[in-house]
C-alpha cells in the first residue's frame, strides 16, 4: 500500500487574490480531478488547507505509486477555468510505502511529510521517501 501526501502549489496567491469562493471551487475541482485518476478502491481525503492524502491499496510497487503520482500531477496542472479566467496551479507529492517505510501511522505520515517537503523544493513533482527530488 502507498500513502501520497499532496500539496497544491501556488494556491495561497489564488486564495489571497481571488477570494474564498474561487479557492473553494478550485479545491472541489482538484478533488474531482484526482478522484478521476484513482481507482474505486483508493481513498482520497482532504487533510487540511490545500493538502490531500491518498491511500493506494495493492499498489504493487514504488514504480506504480510514482506513476499514479505523476497522473495526479498532470490532472492538477491542467488550468482551472473560473469565470472565463484560466487559473494555473500545480501540486507536489510525497510518497511512502507501507510496510516498507514503517508500520505506525504517525511514523508513516511523518515520512510522507518529509517526502512532500523534498518534492516542494523542486515543485511539481512526486518524490518517494528516501529519494531526492532534484
Amino acid at each position: 500500500m502507498a500513502i501520497l501526501f499532496i500539496d497544491l502549489d501556488r494556491f495561497k496567491p489564488v486564495n489571497d487574490e481571488l477570494g474564498h469562493e474561487v479557492r473553494d471551487r478550485i479545491l472541489i475541482e482538484s478533488a474531482k480531478r484526482m478522484r478521476g485518476v484513482l481507482r474505486r478502491v483508493d481513498c482520497l481525503a482532504r487533510y487540511g488547507g490545500d493538502e490531500f492524502v491518498v491511500l493506494l491499496e495493492d499498489v504493487g510497487s514504488a514504480v506504480n505509486a510514482l506513476q499514479i503520482g505523476e497522473k495526479l500531477l498532470e490532472a492538477i496542472r491542467e488550468p482551472f477555468i473560473m469565470d472565463s479566467e484560466a487559473i494555473g496551479i500545480g501540486a507536489s507529492i510525497g510518497i511512502v510505502l507501507y510496510p516498507h517505510h514503517g508500520k505506525e501511522a504517525a511514523q508513516i505520515l511523518g515520512m510522507a511529510d518529509r517526502a512532500l517537503y523534498d518534492a516542494k523544493r523542486t515543485r511539481g513533482c512526486a518524490v518517494l521517501f528516501g529519494e531526492n527530488a532534484g
